[in-house]
């Protein structure tokens, strides 16, 4: 069982698809999901086993500057953009927020 590893990688980037955006991240916060993750390792349910081989990325609320963007969203975003990302916000309580 793996707990409490927690490792920061450095590596080469592929070329972006038409349908992704590459973000330069600026703010990430630790929530306690990903803090019960480092904890509890492979008995927390949302880490898979081969974690060692495959490791996972951690964050999901984080804040930065668009870099490059798709060809598929080029109408709405551009490089230099701000954003942020808390996918608990679901469209249909963000568009409702409009």
């Amino acid at each position: 069982m793996l707990r409490m590893i927690l490792r920061l990688d450095t590596f080469e980037l592929p070329e972006i698809r038409d349908d992704e955006i590459l973000v330069k991240v600026v703010s990430d916060s630790i929530c306690m999901s990903a803090y019960k993750c480092a904890i509890l390792g492979t008995e927390h349910k949302r880490v898979h086993p081969d974690v060692a081989e495959h490791p996972a990325v951690m964050g999901h609320e984080f804040a930065g500057d668009i870099v490059k963007v798709g060809a598929k969203h080029q109408d709405k975003f551009k490089p230099g953009m701000k954003f942020t990302l808390q996918p608990a916000l679901t469209m249909r309580r963000l568009l409702r927020r409009r």
